[in-house]
């Protein structure tokens, strides 16, 4: 185990030395390209899917997230942020419910600069306000494919209502009841 550590420590090392020599840049650029994007698929990859499985009447939705990934999935923000997300930009389709469009109309790029908006996606977990309950679905081994990933399912509530009154509260947009 120690020796294959060496081994592809002292190539990447090679790998880097040779690039210093080479004199073409575009060579170097196609060569440090090509190297980013194979570290890049190294990393554990996660699929995300979201459907709607029930809309209450006290304004909740209750939505079915599944998540592939190659890693086991220990820290579940990732999957509530993407209900939260789903909601906001996407919007939820499902066989039990009628499709509902995203909240907002406008893109992440548009209002990121917003402060609810930053509370929501920043590092204090905003999202964790507007999920009323988690709950674990099912887990399935997936072994097609060239990696062999487990697919996790959750049922996520989620307090519609709240998470617009807040938008609202906060100019991102514009209350129901406010007009034309």
């Amino acid at each position: 185990m120690i020796l294959k550590y060496v081994k592809t420590t002292f190539i990447k090392y090679k790998v880097c030395l040779n690039l210093l020599l080479i004199k073409s840049n575009s060579v170097k650029f196609s060569l440090i390209l090509f190297l980013g994007l194979l570290l890049s698929s190294c990393r554990s990859q996660r699929i995300f899917q979201i459907e709607c499985n029930s809309v209450s009447r006290d304004a909740t939705y209750v939505v079915d997230i599944t998540v592939e990934s190659t890693k086991e999935l220990t820290d579940l923000g990732p999957v509530k942020l993407n209900a939260i997300d789903g909601i906001l930009f996407r919007g939820i389709t499902g066989s039990n419910c009628v499709t509902q469009k995203p909240i907002l109309s406008q893109s992440k790029t548009e209002v990121r600069n917003n402060a609810l908006i930053k509370a929501i996606y920043g590092k204090k977990k905003g999202y964790n306000k507007y999920i009323t309950n988690i709950a674990p679905f099912t887990t399935t081994k997936l072994t097609n494919g060239p990696k062999p990933r487990s697919q996790y399912k959750y049922r996520i509530t989620i307090n519609k209502d709240l998470l617009r009154k807040d938008l609202s509260n906060n100019g991102v947009i514009k209350e129901l009841n406010s007009g034309f």
